[in-house]
């Protein structure tokens, strides 16, 4: 299966005593390290904006409203079907979905562990360098804080993982058992269900898993063949009849939201840059092309796997562009990234202090990243986990605070662009500006130069179009306006990102700029289009302030 197998870890790395007790107790080791490593995820754990997408879906779904962001407005704005539906069932339940994820999470993480330790004796039946192994994962700060991020992504690692480990026994045995064709199929199903662009990875999985049938009879391989694909095709044909008929597209409207040019490879390439910066990961990549002969060894197969995998999910991240949260969209293959990174060290150097060189590399890297990580395009976990409860955004807050004004009449509409939190806490008709989960914005919105992920805006004329009553800023200030101002000019507003591209002549004649004022005098800011007796209730009772504005002539 591989050359480290032959090759071994070298004995002078390790004394015998310490070799002999690793083999004799390594279930005693695993667990508890596994266990460990999830309570480290549980130390780091946040949830960020976008899960209360997944949960406003859920709940909606719960209160028979329908898998819909509004209710009667049939739009897939979720990336993640089958999360979204284990969601409702904590919310079913009355459980806090966040409190779900945070137990959920770590559970996941450890089952990810786990399935990663089994595919690390796979690679170099080397009980040392399974723990090795799942010890750099399990420590990575972005592996473990999206363990929790009340997104699919620790779910949809998990399944890939499991599917791998499977995968890799029947290369190593050349065989493929039935039970193992089916497990590959439903896990692949399920990792479809969780998110659509998987299929890299299942599509690859369930053909190299075709592969191994050589051994059996020309019946017998009919048999497998339709093991492997029978369930999974089954179950995504069903699902995307459903949505055709339930969305009208097969494809979810975050896809057109969020890839929309060539400027995606640019951004694409800088994402995968900025990880391998970050966290001192660059000569890795290297070493795999400096040593690609020895992909090609046939003992090597289980590698050279792993390293198709990540090449193509590589390509695809870098064609749309990454992604705008710190690293997410690797965490279902760092696992791979690691194995890979454990297997050339220590296949293709054989001086222990090589070796440690750059397991260190590795080490101080992970610490480098956690201490020093900061970017224009990119979001830290601290900061996206920041914008829920920080002061200056409070998210959370707002929607709470607006559910609380607004609670007798629940006819105001608001338009968002940090569309997560405070459109489901406020239970409020909801525009997303950013497209996410409106089709016309997703396809024809103003092109704007920002995150990847976010790449259109809503125009004036569409927000009245749709009778949008307050425009809200994704941050607020920490007390209202001086008393002796009178208007508001676009350059008021430069600390919000997406307000001044509103401000124009073809603004209403009736628009106004509003500051909500909290109780603690911070004041949320919001651009105030359609007149509604419940907001003129509310400007009365809460005394808060209206500014006529001042467009740029």
């Amino acid at each position: 299966m591989n050359t480290v197998a032959k090759k071994g870890v070298p004995r002078s790395a390790h004394s015998d005593w310490l070799r002999q007790s690793i083999e004799q107790n390594y279930p005693l080791i695993l667990f508890p390290l596994i266990l460990l490593l999830a309570g480290f995820a549980w130390l780091n754990r946040f949830v960020t904006d976008d899960a209360f997408i997944c949960f406003r879906y859920a709940l909606n779904l719960v209160e028979g409203n329908g898998l819909v962001w509004n209710p009667g407005e049939w739009v897939e704005g979720y990336t993640n079907f089958l999360w979204t539906l284990i969601l409702s069932v904590p919310i079913a339940l009355g459980i806090d979905p966040v409190t779900f994820c945070f137990i959920v999470g770590p559970i996941l993480s450890a089952l990810t562990l786990y399935f990663t330790s089994l595919i690390a004796m796979e690679l170099f039946q080397s009980k040392i360098l399974a723990l090795l192994t799942i010890t750099l994962i399990g420590l990575n700060p972005t592996f473990s804080a999206f363990a929790t991020s009340g997104l699919e992504t620790q779910f949809l690692t998990c399944l890939q993982t499991t599917m791998l480990a499977t995968l890799l026994q029947a290369v190593r045995t050349h065989t493929l058992s039935l039970s193992q064709a089916l497990t590959l199929s439903l896990l692949g199903s399920a990792a479809l269900l969780t998110r659509l662009d998987a299929v890299l990875v299942v599509g690859l999985v369930l053909a190299i898993s075709g592969l191994c049938l050589s051994n059996l009879g020309r019946g017998q391989q009919w048999i497998m063949r339709l093991a492997l694909c029978t369930p999974c095709a089954s179950i995504i044909g069903v699902w995307f009849a459903w949505k055709f008929w339930y969305y009208g597209s097969i494809l979810p409207n975050t896809f057109y939201a969020k890839v929309s040019g060539l400027s995606n490879w640019a951004l694409g390439l800088d994402y995968l840059w900025t990880f391998l910066r970050s966290y001192w990961l660059a000569p890795f990549p290297l070493l795999w092309l400096f040593a690609g002969g020895q992909f090609l060894n046939k003992t090597a197969r289980g590698a050279a796997i792993l390293l198709l995998l990540l090449v193509i999910h590589s390509v695809y991240l870098i064609s749309i562009g990454g992604d705008f949260m710190e690293f997410r969209m690797l965490v279902p293959v760092l696992p791979i990234f690691v194995l890979l990174t454990v297997w050339i060290i220590f296949n293709y150097f054989t001086t222990p202090l090589l070796q440690t060189a750059f397991i260190a590399i590795v080490v101080i890297g992970a610490g480098h990243h956690y201490k020093t990580f900061r970017s224009n395009k990119i979001e830290s976990v601290e900061n996206l986990s920041a914008h829920l409860n920080h002061e200056s955004s409070d998210w959370i807050g707002i929607g709470q605070e607006l559910r609380r004004v607004f609670s007798e009449t629940m006819d105001a509409r608001i338009a968002v662009t940090a569309s997560g939190a405070i459109s489901y806490y406020s239970k409020l008709y909801s525009l997303d500006m950013l497209g996410l989960s409106d089709p016309w914005i997703a396809r024809h919105g103003i092109r704007i130069l920002s995150q990847p992920g976010h790449q259109r805006l809503a125009p004036i004329e569409y927000l009245v179009q749709r009778r949008i009553n307050l425009v809200l800023a994704d941050r607020m200030r920490s007390g209202p306006s001086p008393p002796d101002k009178q208007a508001y000019r676009p350059e008021d507003l430069a600390a919000y990102q997406y307000l001044p591209p509103l401000l124009t002549n073809r603004l209403p004649s009736t628009a106004t700029i509003l500051e909500i004022r909290r109780a603690d005098q911070r004041t949320l800011v919001a651009l105030y289009l359609e007149r509604l007796p419940a907001i003129e209730r509310a400007i009365q009772t809460h005394q808060w302030r209206q500014f006529p504005i001042h467009p740029n002539r």
